[in-house]
């Protein structure tokens, strides 16, 4: 395997923590890896499996890489706007991402056999169509189109904190925290409104562009919020709709966020139950991404993206797509083969 996508993962072995009575494992007290946890306050299920997390940029990286060692080229800073198919070819137009460079023209489109549109949550943003040969327009970026409805694609946000921690908590007070999986109460179950009915929190990870140690948490679908997937600008603008305008917001590592922003406050809340003798040096809350959600659940691989038959589409990862991206892209793949 190629050795950057290798590095992208890491062996975590996690372990599945929850209040509820049902999971709890008269083991815990006995092999609980992170002593600080309140033993008494969760039940424990250990996954001894290849598990953990993986690298997102790292993944993508090598992923590049991968694509450049075979012949491939990726246009930086480009955003696609338009795809049209004629009878022998489909012409993809696009243009500079960054506003300051753009000067209202786009370059020439590229024209291809085929298209493989894998957008994840914007696939519904780029219009297609189709034209004839006779059609004067042709050589010109379209300026209206028909999103693929029938993805029925349905971008969900995700928001994460990242909880600066001190060097002498990762070389003693969380020294060899695996990956942790929370299944937390419904309302059902007893759960209050700023309980997560799900969340995974990550061991301490090396950032090394800040120089500095985050302890990652990330929400379940509660706290999710679902955005029209035909509506490109919004879900554009909501990667930098915090405060700072750079999709950050920083609260003090000693007071619980504002209620007025559940995400954080709920992330911040099991923050302090997990580890109530961990104090953070900062914390901040990012709007982290957007997920494709399916309406079965499902990844949509297939040809004829909006009735057209040289187009083909790949999307809707579920919030899963980074972990199975050696298979959806296998899949993606036999569609041109």
């Amino acid at each position: 395997m190629f050795r950057g996508y290798d590095d992208a993962f890491h062996l975590s072995f996690p372990y599945i923590l929850s209040p509820q009575q049902s999971l709890r494992s008269a083991e815990y007290t006995e092999s609980n890896p992170v002593p600080l946890i309140p033993p008494s306050s969760f039940a424990a299920v250990h996954l001894p499996a290849n598990a953990g997390y993986l690298n997102p940029l790292a993944l993508i990286s090598a992923q590049r890489q991968i694509f450049t060692n075979i012949g491939g080229h990726t246009l930086d800073s480009s955003l696609c706007t338009a795809i049209t198919q004629a009878a022998d070819h489909v012409l993809v137009w696009y243009r500079p991402a960054a506003s300051d460079f753009f000067d209202g023209t786009s370059p020439p489109p590229l024209k291809c056999g085929r298209v493989l549109l894998a957008a994840g949550a914007f696939s519904q943003t780029v219009p297609v169509s189709a034209f004839s040969p006779s059609d004067s327009a042709a050589a010109e970026m379209p300026q209206q189109g028909d999103a693929i409805d029938c993805l029925s694609l349905h971008p969900k946000t995700q928001v994460v904190a990242l909880f600066e921690v001190s060097v002498h908590d990762v070389e003693v007070t969380l020294k060899g925290m695996p990956t942790i999986i929370y299944a937390g109460l419904t309302k059902g179950q007893g759960g209050t409104e700023e309980e997560l009915d799900s969340a995974y929190v990550l061991p301490p990870i090396y950032y090394a562009p800040e120089k500095k140690w985050y302890v990652k948490i990330g929400h379940g679908k509660r706290l999710e919020e679902e955005l029209e997937a035909t509506a490109g600008a919004d879900l554009q603008s909501w990667y930098t709709a915090r405060s700072d305008k750079t999709g950050s917001t920083s609260y003090s590592p000693s007071i619980a966020p504002p209620s007025s922003d559940a995400p954080a406050r709920a992330l911040y809340h099991l923050f302090r139950r997990l580890f109530p003798t961990v104090f953070p040096l900062s914390v901040n809350f990012l709007n982290a991404g957007l997920t494709a959600d399916t309406e079965d659940g499902k990844p949509c691989i297939r040809m004829g993206a909006g009735g057209l038959s040289k187009i083909g589409v790949c999307t809707g990862g579920n919030g899963y797509g980074a972990k199975a991206c050696d298979e959806i892209g296998r899949l993606a793949a036999e569609l041109f083969r």
